[in-house]
């Protein structure tokens, strides 16, 4: 191959593998937004029911300000925030959901939404298989941080949606996920070419039942959802999650933060 042609084939990978992650993010954030946007219509209906005075408020990003202090004012043995803390901040791709009544903020939920994986792509333009990403390795940092907003509750409703091809338990992406979750199992839904959509609602089904967010030993455990499908047997958007089920997922967990809250505020 000649310095020309290696070239040409280096630009064509990263045309790909760009193109890929930017219609990723465009197409995972639609669904993640659609889906959240009737899940706040319910959230908000339910929180008028049960609590007098309670609404809903969401969040798109918040300091390292802010969390310190939400953590401080419950317990002052940690420390004060710095003027400097106002400068770094998370933003969750699905937002920090509170529960506020008489200006008092009760964490209900917090959405990530991660697609990784182009091997599949790139089989279906005869590229050679590269190495999986490690993009979602970072999810622990904002974990980490948002234990600071339930220091003071015995439930950590922290979600993570992830898709593609990267997650297939054949790789080994998934397994880091479970690390830094304390050993705990993903929700898993691997899809292949025989799978129908009873069969992904009979995987829903399944993990409705098996969701704690409880935290455990005082441990913050995520609950992490993987769809996922094998990089050389289906195509690039194969494991997507869709509308319904990323409600259905969501609606879960606010339920049982909500329920949560019903008895610790003994309403």
């Amino acid at each position: 191959m000649s310095q020309s042609d290696g070239l040409s084939e280096r630009l064509k990978k990263l045309y790909i593998d760009d193109k890929t992650l930017v219609d990723d993010s465009k197409i995972s954030e639609k669904t993640l937004t659609i889906a959240l946007q009737k899940l706040k219509i319910y959230v908000s209906n339910k929180i008028k029911k049960i609590f007098s005075n309670g609404i809903l408020e969401i969040i798109s990003s918040i300091t390292l300000y802010d969390l310190k202090m939400y953590q401080y004012n419950e317990n002052n043995c940690f420390p004060f925030p710095i003027e400097s803390d106002k400068n770094k901040s998370l933003k969750p791709d699905g937002g920090i959901w509170f529960l506020v009544i008489n200006s008092k903020k009760y964490l209900l939920m917090i959405v990530e939404d991660k697609k990784q994986g182009t091997n599949d792509t790139r089989f279906q333009n005869k590229l050679k298989k590269q190495s999986t990403g490690n993009a979602i390795e970072r999810f622990a940092k904002n974990v980490r941080a948002c234990e600071m907003l339930s220091c003071n509750i015995d439930i950590f409703p922290y979600i993570i949606f992830a898709s593609g091809c990267d997650f297939h338990q054949t790789e080994t992406i998934s397994d880091r996920l479970v690390i830094g979750n304390y050993g705990f199992p993903n929700h898993c839904i691997s899809i292949n070419k025989n799978t129908n959509q009873i069969n992904i609602l009979f995987h829903i089904i399944s993990i409705l039942k098996k969701i704690n967010i409880y935290k455990i030993n005082y441990k913050c455990i995520v609950s992490i959802f993987i769809k996922t499908h094998k990089w050389d047997e289906m195509g690039h958007n194969s494991s997507d999650w869709n509308i319904s089920e990323i409600y259905d997922l969501s609606k879960c967990i606010i339920d049982k933060s909500i329920e949560y809250y019903k008895i610790k505020l003994n309403i």
